[in-house]
């Protein structure tokens, strides 16, 4: 079993390492997910001593949210299913320093945006 329950923790760790590598002053990432990519996201920044904040709708499922707790990230609530989760994130990764959105667009790759 991959940790998290899905492969998303491969494409989660290469995505953090690869920023660190481009950006080595970055301290927090953040990201809009309710369920495997953000325990995936979660996973990676606490193992690579990243600060993680994570949109999640309002509807998000209690043991995702859960999870996301326990595994240091920052719950942000962003609404219902339908509301686009990802501009959020963007926009707060602008509002404090050292922050990098990571969301996924519609075909589930990840993106980083300044």
């Amino acid at each position: 079993m991959q940790p998290g329950g899905s492969f998303k923790i491969r494409g989660a760790v290469n995505a953090l390492m690869a920023l660190r590598s481009s950006h080595p002053d970055v301290r927090e990432v953040v990201t809009a997910s309710a369920g495997n990519h953000g325990v995936a996201m979660a996973i990676a920044a606490r193992d690579l001593g990243l600060g993680l904040r994570v949109h999640v709708p309002r509807t998000a499922p209690e043991a995702k949210r859960k999870a996301l707790v326990a595994l240091g990230a920052m719950l942000l609530e962003a609404g219902a299913w339908g509301d686009p989760r990802d501009g959020p994130a963007r926009k707060s990764s602008t509002e404090r320093p050292m922050s990098l959105a990571i969301c996924r667009n519609s075909v589930g790759e990840m993106s980083r945006h300044r």
